[in-house]
Formats: structure tokens, C-alpha cells, sequence
């Protein structure tokens, strides 16, 4: 893991957060990219619609840090979410799925 620095994940951290994930992220948005951080939590990116993406997991305390950047113009979003709370879930699908509407439209594709 990163070198042999940092620190695992707790099992039952990834155990809540699957369990939450497959509760609140329904089948339609865009799944993330997960990946381990040295502090021992989750990571999770999108790229979409011209957005960076991430938001990291503190499996402990069960909060995540979003963070969205416009690489069109560098604006920056930034959100503390306490992912234990059904409603932070409902926020993060409905930027996902708004992003990936921006995406569609951009494309050209109107599916």
C-alpha cells in the first residue's frame, strides 16, 4: 500500500461503506473510481462533463470531503458531507446524475 506507507483500511469501514453505498447510490449514476488513502480511508473520483471529482472517505467517522473542479474555468466546490445521513447520499446522486446530463447534452448524443 502506497510504498509500504499509510494505513490499511479498517474491514468493517469498507464493510459500512458498501453497505451504505449499495443503499443510497442507486444503479444509474456513474460509479466512482475507489481507491485507498494513506490515512487509512476511501477515495472515490469522477470525471464528468469538464468536473474533477473526489471525494474522500473518513470511514471512521463516517463524513467525506467533496470536492468538484471546473476544469473549463478552475472554479472550485468544496462540501464537508456526513455520509451516515440519507440526505448527503441524495446530494451527491443528484450532482453525479446532473453532471452526467451535462455530459450527454455536450456530446451530442441525446439519449
Amino acid at each position: 500500500m502506497l510504498d509500504g506507507l499509510g494505513f490499511a483500511p479498517e474491514h468493517s469501514g469498507l464493510d459500512w461503506l458498501g453497505k451504505v453505498f449499495v443503499q443510497h447510490y442507486p444503479d444509474e449514476p456513474s460509479l466512482p473510481y475507489l481507491y485507498p488513502t494513506a490515512e487509512g480511508g476511501v477515495q472515490a473520483e469522477w470525471t464528468l462533463a469538464g468536473h474533477e471529482i473526489s471525494l474522500e472517505i473518513d470511514l471512521a467517522a463516517k463524513n467525506g470531503e467533496w470536492h468538484d473542479l471546473d476544469m473549463q474555468n478552475q472554479k472550485e466546490d468544496t462540501r464537508q458531507l456526513k455520509l451516515d445521513q440519507a440526505a448527503d447520499w441524495h446530494w451527491i446522486v443528484e450532482q453525479i446524475s446532473r453532471l452526467e446530463k451535462e455530459a450527454l447534452a455536450g456530446s451530442g448524443n441525446g439519449r
